[in-house]
């Protein structure tokens, strides 16, 4: 058998009589028509047996996709030469087999293109998934498919693996030493019926590498001139005039300009519903929960509601120095924008606005909110660095001031740093523990313990470190023994201690602390979580789907020292980190309400009426989106949300 002619079938009944007729009607006559139904739905194999012609084989069976048809189809194949074709080409005249089997050489083992056949419909693109692969390459189909190609059935590229439908791995055998056998083959020579013709567009890639290959670019050829051409094109190439670093080159530079043009094209499309998306945030005005007309009444057995407390809204020496004149943390929360639809940025206070921590009636005004919504106290950062202190105004004022609220103290060992990651470059202040520096922290301490508004458990002042694992384990366990004597020796039954879970720490029993303060969202594998998202050109950072952590209940896992529990209403620390790793964890207020309720009722059950207290990241932490004070889109909505949580779990 000279030549097997394979045809996927699929509901053709219409089309294939005008491929069969193409195909009967030839002068030449030694093949056979192998035809691969796809399980049709209509009289396609009805159509096909018509012919009652013992060359025209049919195969009728479901299949996975066209190539799954063609493949099946070269296992039953006889033939010297395979023609795959498509149910909708014909063969372009009745002598067309015959002139190539008469002028093809032995050199010659694919023939590609528009030499054989043509679509039944000029404008006709839509079969064999040519649309779906068109759009994913951008290219013509003809440099993809295997329909209308003829292979050399024991040719030096003869079809020893199964049919690809991936342009990429067919493209490597041309360009990777013909030696490769991993892939099929991609046609030696690439034809069109003059450039396509239909969608000019469309046909740039086929252009360029017909210029490639035969260095000039006619077209409308007849079948002899083409069949020449393809032996020019072998026999050229075996010459090495085109030499497969120059087509590499040639190639690369194209699917970078296409990949370039595609890329704008989505970024475009994306920025306009972008932008629509934040016109509309302006103009939504349903967000917002006014201040409360039924303040928070305390009630036994509610617990102790802590909120940290961030005093970096004032200037210092050291940040005007590291940042720029008049930084606080304002600079970065106004300069946040929104990185991908949905982003709510920036953030913008309410109530007080954009307040300075130094000037009168602020914190007073804090206070007053915060007492409105069930809110207990303070844990204001304390930054301590061997006897130097940053951002200690605001704790100065209030300490003197006359405001009834609870508080104490989290001692923030963290590095002082440019980076705000506490590591160890671009640093501003460097943390550490000199010898006698335990008596210099009890003297700066000992004003606050001593505020009859200062907590305490056990009789013991309260005092939070934030990072344990930044010192030398002995070294902070002895400072941290020596303060405890020095509280003794002043008239306290000693200190209550604790650290937080900052950086996974895990190991409080090992520093003698009473317990761990959880520090969301440190101790939680947010990796886990991680979402992609189309975000504005630019932005890394890392974003979290966050309602699954709170599904799972993650924050309820048992630990075998005591933990104070702690929750945040949200968490986008992009204002600060946008270009650093930073994340922003996907979270709705059913979430945050779900993960409070949790662990009010777990801390009433696994704590004294004394330790019945929860932590909240944060009352102010505004470029980590951490805040449960009021924005101007939200309004109070966070401090509702934990008022009605208090007074749901009373039941």
């Amino acid at each position: 058998m000279k030549l097997s002619i394979i045809i996927p079938t699929y509901n053709s009944a219409s089309v294939l009589p005008k491929a069969l007729d193409s195909i009967v009607g030839q002068t030449f006559t030694d093949w056979e028509v192998l035809i691969m139904d796809g399980a049709s739905t209509d009289n396609t194999i009805e159509v096909a047996k018509s012919y009652n012609d013992p060359r025209i084989r049919i195969y009728s069976e479901p299949d996975k996709g066209i190539y799954d048809a063609m493949n099946k189809g070269i296992q039953k194949a006889k033939g010297e030469w395979l023609f795959f074709l498509g149910s909708d080409d014909y063969l372009l005249d009745n002598q067309v087999l015959e002139k190539i089997f008469s002028k093809i050489e032995n050199n010659l083992d694919v023939l590609y293109g528009d030499v054989l056949s043509t679509h039944l419909t000029p404008e006709h693109h839509g079969v064999w998934g040519i649309n779906k692969i068109k759009n994913k390459y951008n290219i013509c189909h003809q440099a993809i498919f295997y329909n209308k190609a003829l292979f050399k059935r024991k040719g030096q590229y003869d079809l020893k693996y199964p049919l690809l439908a991936d342009f990429e791995f067919n493209m490597r055998w041309f360009f990777d030493n013909r030696t490769m056998h991993k892939y099929v083959p991609v046609p030696v020579a690439f034809f069109s019926d003059g450039g396509c013709g239909r969608q000019q567009k469309d046909t740039a890639f086929l252009h360029n590498f017909e210029l490639l290959l035969l260095k000039y670019g006619q077209k409308n050829l007849n079948i002899d001139e083409k069949i020449t051409f393809t032996k020019l094109c072998l026999i050229n190439n075996k010459e090495g005039l085109f030499t497969q670093a120059f087509l590499k080159i040639r190639l690369l530079l194209y699917r970078i300009k296409r990949k370039l043009k595609k890329s704008r094209k989505q970024t475009n499309q994306f920025l306009e519903k972008y932008f629509e998306w934040q016109k509309a945030l302006k103009q939504d005005k349903t967000q917002f929960v006014p201040f409360t007309t039924s303040p928070y009444v305390p009630q036994a057995g509610d617990p102790k509601i802590y909120a940290f407390y961030l005093t970096q809204f004032h200037a210092i020496p050291e940040n005007d120095h590291a940042h720029g004149k008049g930084f606080t943390e304002w600079t970065n929360v106004a300069n946040a924008t929104p990185q991908f639809v949905g982003h709510h940025q920036p953030k913008i206070p309410y109530d007080l606005g954009f307040y300075n921590l130094l000037m009168p009636g602020v914190m007073e005004r804090q206070v007053e909110i915060a007492k409105a919504y069930g809110v207990y106290g303070f844990c204001f950062y304390y930054y301590w660095f061997s006897g130097r202190k940053l951002l200690e105004k605001p704790l100065e004022y209030f300490l003197h001031s006359d405001i009834d609220f609870h508080y104490h103290l989290c001692w923030a060992t963290e590095n002082w740093s440019k980076k705000w990651d506490g590591g160890e470059q671009e640093l501003i202040v460097e943390q550490h523990i000199e010898n006698d520096d335990a008596e210099k922290f009890f003297n700066d301490l000992l004003p606050y313990i001593s505020d009859p508004r200062y907590d305490r458990i056990e009789d013991k002042p309260v005092l939070i470190i934030y990072r344990s694992d930044i010192f030398d384990k002995d070294r902070l366990v002895s400072f941290l023994g020596r303060l405890n004597e020095l509280s003794i020796e002043h008239g306290f039954a000693g200190l209550y201690i604790m650290g937080t879970n900052a950086f996974n720490f895990d190991s409080p029993e090992e520093y003698n602390y009473k317990g761990l303060v959880e520090f969301p969202p440190h101790g939680i594998n947010l990796e886990l979580y991680k979402v992609e998202k189309k975000r504005i050109p630019g932005s890394n950072f890392n974003i979290v789907d966050f309602s699954n952590y709170i599904r799972q209940k993650c924050y309820l896992a048992e630990k075998t020292y005591p933990v104070f529990k702690s929750c945040f209403p949200s968490w986008d620390n992009s204002p600060r980190k946008l270009y650093s790793n930073g994340y922003c964890c996907l979270m709705n207020d059913e979430d945050y309400h779900q993960w409070l309720r949790d662990i009010i009722l777990w801390t009433r059950e696994h704590h004294t009426t004394e330790e019945n207290i929860i932590y909240v990241n944060a009352w102010n932490e505004w470029a980590e989106g951490a805040i449960l004070e009021p924005t101007t889109f939200f309004g109070y909505k966070n401090l509702d949300i934990l008022k009605k949580t208090i007074e749901e779990a009373r039941q």
